[in-house]
């Protein structure tokens, strides 16, 4: 993915939940950049950074709040994969604290927005009902009239 098409997919996480993350994919052999020690292991180098799109993500979390690991679980397929903290990259907007992930704002107007349709939905259904009966009453005191 291009580097702008990255950024503007990150900035639309962002918006929609508040919450963006990107995954480093190590490979010492695809990057220019050397082993590094971390934590008492060795890091490959970073060859390229990929969006995690934020829907398919769960976490395991340390008391404190702070990310142990991510799991992202493929909802069509049923497959996993989890990454270390430091293999992710992630951007947040409004987080409160003691929180982890930051909150999305319109996470409130979410709900209000699926009933409203629920209750459109209902109203067309009403509407449409009340037609058809209409029209059948209709038919049948026309062919009751001769």
């Amino acid at each position: 993915m291009p580097f702008d098409m990255m950024i503007i997919n990150t900035a639309h996480d962002l918006a929609r939940y508040s919450n963006c993350m990107w995954v480093k994919v190590r490979d010492s052999e695809a990057s220019s950049g050397v082993i590094r020690p971390h934590l008492n292991k060795e890091l490959d180098p970073v060859a390229g950074y990929f969006l995690l799109p934020f829907e398919t993500l769960w976490f395991k979390v340390k008391p404190n709040g702070e990310i142990k690991k991510v799991m992202q679980m493929m909802h069509n397929t049923g497959k996993s994969k989890e990454f270390a903290p430091e293999d992710v990259v992630h951007f947040y907007t409004n987080k409160k604290p003691g929180f982890t992930m930051g909150t999305p704002e319109i996470l409130a107007v979410l709900e209000d927005v699926a009933l409203l349709r629920r209750l459109e939905e209902n109203v067309d259904l009403n509407i449409f009902a009340g037609e058809f009966l209409q029209l059948f009453f209709q038919f049948v005191n026309f062919r009751t009239s001769f």
